[in-house]
């Protein structure tokens, strides 16, 4: 069996027997899995606040990707299965709604949170938000530390800085 250079380098093999290859491959998998890269879609239609999203999430050592449009954001998550999901309530060609309805449905992305982006702080937003099956509802323009701390909790990591 071989390991990628980096994983394998960070381990230490003494014997080969039954119980420590049991052991080494949970070192592998444990190892593989901390340095994956959580992969964020971000559906938004103002490449002004995609940036500031994106600019946001950088120091979160993230991989993301973008969608300006339901179309885009409903072949990506038809395609992809992504950790989170960042959906802007109203998009060019349809509601962020039906476009979360979408996301619930589908086979890839079902159980993926989604936190829902809109300019509209009401509690009428944030209600239909959590009945569809967002994970939250942030306003914008969104504070970049709240996001980061929102989104470092529902993906389980800690973050220290």
């Amino acid at each position: 069996m071989s390991f990628p250079k980096n994983t394998y380098e960070k381990m230490s093999i003494c014997y080969l027997d039954n119980s420590s290859f049991v052991f080494v491959l949970l070192q592998y998998k444990f190892f593989t899995m901390r340095t994956e890269k959580k992969i964020i879609l971000i559906v938004e239609k103002s490449r002004t606040q995609t940036q500031l999203l994106k600019e946001a999430l950088r120091s979160g050592d993230y991989r993301i990707e973008t969608a300006s449009n339901g179309e885009i954001a409903a072949r990506k998550t038809d395609d992809k299965k992504y950790d989170l999901i960042l959906l802007n309530a109203i998009l060019p060609d349809l509601s962020g709604y039906k476009m979360l309805e979408s996301i619930q449905e589908s086979r890839k992305n079902a159980n993926t949170p989604v936190i829902m982006l809109s300019n509209s702080n009401g509690s009428n937003a944030l209600k239909k938000s959590l009945k569809l099956g967002a994970i939250d509802l942030l306003t914008e323009p969104v504070n970049p530390e709240i996001l980061l701390l929102k989104i470092e909790k529902i993906l389980g990591e800690k973050k220290f800085s």
